[in-house]
């Protein structure tokens, strides 16, 4: 396992006083084959959902010939042999948009306990409540500028879940992928990588902490979509589904590299306890799954509302304070 390359910024978490250690010299990456431009009718896609979800191996069918991916990607390491369809300026940025965020909506005093034990790269695994928006700056719009300036493109990050309304504004008509597997698995995969991965070895995370990553990211996406976004809902399965790829190639307008994606990857045999609530929104999940492939959105909204009805109100702050939950605006048909 190799360590992230250095942040080509200063990293936010460095602006609250989080002590930060020297990040060592990365070797230069090879140069990257430059994409060959695509037809107006090919489709951006942004890849969202919890990390160790199966994203991975969806930004991997995304070819290059048809889809641009970020520069200088990480190379593949053990847990993901075939690489992660990451860079470290594009984590920089969503992890910079995170922390403004917080700061908008609980202070420096307050995102600074919140973050207290995080290092870059690490807020992917950071819990945030549910009612705090995405707040982002003039900066932070020229970097998704240049970040999105070579289209159709395929980026993705499971930060985005938290800040995708920021890479909308500028992609608005982007085709969001959110992809999940079951929270046991994903959730075992998480506690996996923090005791391989380098950078996340000095990281700790409870076993509840990871479940509820895992249930932020979902949730945000379900109200991305009960808010009006273009969000298709896929299953893990849904990758070697033949009938689901084929709609999938139609609503992008690209084919796919099917040979990419390898179900002997998928290891992970868990032996953990879901609660409730995960179980309730990975039911969910699978319904949206099929109601979105079918395009069914009033259908689907329904089942969303019901679900926000008995849903518990899960928002975070530096005082553990609970927030009212919000409204639900009417749904699009």
């Amino acid at each position: 396992w190799t360590d992230p390359p250095a942040a080509l910024l200063w990293h936010p978490l460095q602006a609250l006083g989080v002590q930060v250690p020297p990040a060592p010299e990365a070797a230069p990456d090879e140069a990257q084959a430059p994409a060959v431009a695509a037809t107006p009718p090919v489709r951006s896609v942004l890849i969202v959902g919890s990390g160790r979800s199966g994203t991975s191996c969806l930004a991997g069918m995304f070819s290059p010939r048809t889809h641009h991916h970020a520069r200088d990607l990480y190379k593949p390491q053990v847990s993901n042999p075939k690489g992660f369809f990451e860079a470290a300026h594009i984590n920089d940025l969503n992890e910079s948009i995170l922390v403004n965020s917080a700061m908008a909506r609980h202070g420096a005093d307050g995102t600074r306990a919140m973050l207290q034990g995080f290092e870059p790269h690490q807020l992917w695994l950071a819990r945030f409540d549910d009612a705090m928006p995405a707040v982002w700056n003039e900066q932070h719009r020229r970097q998704i500028a240049d970040a999105v300036r070579d289209r159709p493109l395929c980026l993705k990050d499971p930060r985005m879940s938290v800040t995708l309304p920021a890479w909308l504004e500028q992609v608005p008509d982007a085709l969001v992928l959110s992809i999940h597997r079951a929270p046991a698995v994903s959730v075992a995969s998480i506690l996996r990588e923090c005791q391989v991965a380098t950078y996340l070895l000095d990281f700790r995370i409870s076993t509840r902490d990871a479940f509820a990553v895992w249930r932020q990211a979902y949730r945000r996406m379900v109200m991305a979509y009960r808010g009006g976004a273009d969000v298709l809902f896929l299953r893990y399965d849904d990758l070697f589904d033949e009938a689901r790829l084929q709609r999938l190639e139609t609503l992008v307008g690209a084919p796919l590299q099917r040979d990419f994606a390898e179900r002997s990857l998928n290891r992970t045999q868990p032996d953990l306890v879901v609660d409730e609530e995960c179980q309730a929104l990975h039911r969910l999940l699978d319904a949206l799954g099929e109601l979105s492939f079918a395009g069914q959105r009033a259908q689907a909204c329904a089942l969303i509302d019901q679900h926000l009805a008995r849903w518990p109100d899960r928002q975070l702050s530096p005082g553990n304070q609970r927030l009212a939950p919000s409204t639900p605006a009417p749904c699009a048909r």
